[in-house]
């Protein structure tokens, strides 16, 4: 999907939030926004991004393609701007 954040505004700042095969998937801006959390299957994994007001920050007002994929081994795997960004690897199918 694409999206066009003009600024981080508070913890929490979701992205995403469905269901994929029964369970809660989230997709959230975390801590100061230098954290984007993916949360499914009951698990909750956290990478580091570029923080907000410097170089590179999804927070510029521009668009930036954000793809999460679940793969048949349910492994999920977030890119943004065609850069693999993190992976998540869940125990059920």
């Amino acid at each position: 999907m694409w999206l066009k954040i003009p600024a981080y505004i508070s913890n929490g700042q979701g992205i995403l939030e469905c269901k994929i095969r029964g369970y809660a998937f989230v997709i959230a801006f975390w801590g100061s926004g230098n954290t984007l959390i993916v949360y499914w299957n009951n698990i909750l994994y956290s990478f580091s991004i570029p923080a907000p007001n410097t170089e590179g920050n999804y927070f510029d007002n521009e668009y930036h393609h954000f793809v999460f994929t679940v793969d048949s081994s349910s492994t999920v795997r977030v890119y943004i701007d065609t850069i693999l960004k993190g992976t998540l690897v869940t125990s059920n199918a």
